[in-house]
């Protein structure tokens, strides 16, 4: 299935998706917002991780590709069941996405997910698609940019309690990341997840927009680390890519 964004204020970046680039950050280990600790090395990388020869391979049947349980350089591991654990903050994520064309599908699909044969999945708050940023210092959990869960609904999305220029992330492009497909191809996400760097995923968390009633939902871009609402809610397909835990 492919995504539809619509309007210029997402194809306009998309163009130059193929750019390459690199960021280096040194992030903060307190806690996060929602106290979802982190435990990063000082280069935001996860050490010691087993080979993948040390690992036993996941029968997935007699017609799939053996699975290893193997652990990314920013740990994230693959369970082999459709989902992907995050080691610092054990948050579990699902590891393909889906769409949805506004806030009220994208949790209608969570709740009713069984991935991974789970049933208590959830759309995400913008602080835990937060976590999943890697390389941008700004929008990354403990960064600059002040949009959080906990501010609530906001006046007007563009004061400094709800957004700021932080906000607006890092370098389109420039991410830490290489697509398996082609190195030079870069992403602010790890490529544990389904591929796919060229859509805003969004969260459960609201802003008040122009009104009381017009309320909009906070999304995350992570071929640019950026963090955002969209001029109007509707005529989108947002890519939905949902959460649980944390887990023991």
């Amino acid at each position: 299935m492919k995504a539809r964004i619509s309007g210029g204020w997402i194809l306009a970046a998309l163009v130059v998706l193929g750019c390459s680039g690199s960021s280096s950050t040194q992030p903060d280990t307190s806690l996060l917002p929602g106290d979802l600790a982190v435990d990063e090395s000082p280069d935001g990388a996860v050490e010691d991780l087993p080979a993948e020869d040390a690992l036993e391979p996941v029968d997935m049947g007699p017609d799939a590709p053996p699975c290893f349980q193997t652990t990314s350089p920013w740990g994230f591991q693959d369970l082999c069941d459709g989902t992907v654990l995050d080691t610092r903050t054990r948050l579990v994520w699902e590891k393909v996405h889906s769409f949805a064309s506004g806030l009220i599908e994208a949790r209608s699909l969570c709740e009713a997910s069984q991935t991974g044969g789970l049933e208590d999945w959830r759309l995400p708050t913008i602080d835990e698609l937060r976590t999943l940023i890697l390389g941008c210092e700004k929008t990354m959990p403990t960064g600059a940019c002040p949009v959080h869960d906990a501010n609530g609904i906001c006046e007007d999305k563009t004061k400094a309690t709800c957004w700021t220029e932080d906000c607006r992330g890092c370098g389109i492009g420039g991410g830490p990341v290489s697509s398996p497909a082609d190195p030079n191809r870069k992403c602010y996400q790890d490529a544990t997840f389904q591929w796919q760097c060229s859509l805003a995923y969004l969260s459960d968390t609201q802003v008040q927009a122009r009104s009381p009633s017009d309320r909009r939902s906070w999304f995350v871009t992570f071929y640019d680390a950026g963090i955002d609402v969209p001029p109007s809610m509707s005529d989108t397909n947002w890519a939905v890519r949902c959460v649980r835990g944390p887990v023991p």
